[in-house]
């Protein structure tokens, strides 16, 4: 994928597809180790609209 357009790939499959495809951000999320792919994958698990995702997300990434 096109680095200028990857946000909007990642961003739309996650909006539009299952469970399997906010899985697999997050796991290039969590094996990416540069700064900006990390800044656009997380970006893109935002773009889900299933709250128990996204609060897997927050519960993670935010120390409680």
């Amino acid at each position: 994928i096109p680095p200028n357009v990857r946000d909007i790939v990642y961003c739309t499959g996650v909006s539009l597809m299952d469970e399997d495809v906010w899985e697999f951000i997050w796991m290039k999320f969590h094996s990416s180790t540069a700064i900006s792919e990390k800044k656009v994958l997380l970006e893109a698990l935002t773009c889900s609209d299933n709250i128990f995702l996204l609060n897997r997300s927050v519960d993670t990434l935010i120390p409680h």
